[in-house]
């Protein structure tokens, strides 16, 4: 018992003690009084607990597992419709090759079909004929804060993992100070087993991520690709029947604070829009702009042939211009480049360059 209930029983007694017997035996005996911090975190439970019934409830019949049986064994992981036609998104993982795919979902079975898939996210975009389901609606992940509620709804074998509440705890543009081609969420819940490739729902019950398995050792922390790579794969698999890597030929200076143009190749997308060297990179399209892998991250989105509005700020002139990135047949790692020494700032003992996508 706590000292502050202690001091209030005593309080109580010595109030008895001090009343005449004849009226001390007409006074009501005192109720225990209830914790109001107590109740507040009851009630702060209980929603919680009801949010998260409410969004499995409405979400799940647009969830379904999905079992993926590769020369090393059988692994189950789930994924979700996007629309009533079939179209079904998922992650796969990079452990052997592909034997056999199934998808559970209403008591049967079905074999679906690869329409594409990102080779870096390991974003998938499937069909499944003679399928019914609702489709889930899409948000952009960007439009979630640190520290908003995401919840991850996900159909696998054990009851207990399809429903897992937590929040947005940051976005993750590096990993082991390498970095990253898309930035991820970082979520402060714990991916549990069957979860991978499952929709990660905002409160409204929209997919703002898809869930992918904790990669660190840390206890609690779970990472999630953002919606926004959906539309991009979908995007270029209905332009171009592939995802097809984009071109702009824009050297960057890496590991610096400003998103600087150091270099322009010659007869690309960049240089004949009109961009320069010395450009600095302010936006690009919706995507505001503020380091360098801001810069990596908002090219990723590209699609080859669609343009996109750059605005750069040019000694003291803020510009805006249109670029229309080409397709890139071959495209691999993001590579630094040897330090040239007749570009701005990638003299000797500068930081080297890096080629934008």
């Amino acid at each position: 018992m706590s000292r502050q209930s202690n001091s209030h029983i005593a309080l109580i007694l010595c109030f008895s003690a001090a009343i005449p017997a004849g009226f001390a035996d007409e006074a009501p005996a005192p109720s225990a009084r209830p914790d109001p911090i107590v109740q507040l975190h009851a009630a702060i439970s209980g929603k919680v607990e009801q949010t998260q019934l409410d969004l499995y409830q409405k979400s799940a019949l647009s969830v379904a597992m999905l079992e993926r049986t590769t020369g090393e064994g059988t692994e189950v992981g789930c994924g979700f419709f996007v629309d009533d036609e079939g179209t079904f998104i998922t992650v796969l993982s990079t452990s052997g090759d592909t034997v056999q795919m199934k998808v559970h979902y209403g008591g049967r079975e079905f074999l679906p079909k690869l329409l594409t898939m990102d080779p870096y996210t390991r974003l998938a975009v499937m069909k499944l004929d003679g399928v019914k389901a609702p489709g889930l609606e899409i948000t952009p992940s960007r439009s979630m804060e640190i520290g908003d509620f995401m919840v991850a709804v996900a159909e696998t074998r054990e009851e207990g993992n399809r429903c897992t509440i937590g929040r947005l705890a940051g976005r993750e543009k590096n990993f082991d100070g390498v970095p990253l081609a898309a930035t991820l969420l970082r979520l402060n819940l714990t991916a549990k087993a069957g979860c991978f490739g499952a929709p990660l729902v905002n409160l409204e019950g929209k997919v703002a991520g898809i869930v992918l398995l904790s990669v660190t050792a840390e206890e609690g922390v779970s990472y999630a690709l953002p919606s926004e790579l959906i539309e991009k794969v979908r995007r270029d698999y209905e332009k171009h029947g592939r995802v097809q890597p984009s071109w702009l030929g824009v050297g960057l200076a890496q590991g610096t604070t400003t998103p600087s143009i150091v270099s322009l190749s010659d007869d690309s997308p960049a240089k004949q829009a009109g961009l320069l060297p010395g450009d600095v990179i302010r936006s690009i399209g919706r995507r505001q702009i503020q380091e360098y892998q801001d810069v990596v991250d908002a090219c990723y989105y590209l699609t080859a042939g669609e343009a996109v509005p750059f605005r750069v700020m040019r000694g003291l002139e803020d510009i805006e211009v249109e670029v229309i990135p080409s397709i890139r047949a071959e495209r691999s790692e993001l590579q630094v480049a040897p330090a040239e020494p007749d570009l701005p700032g990638a003299g000797e003992g500068e930081s080297p360059k890096v080629e934008a996508p």
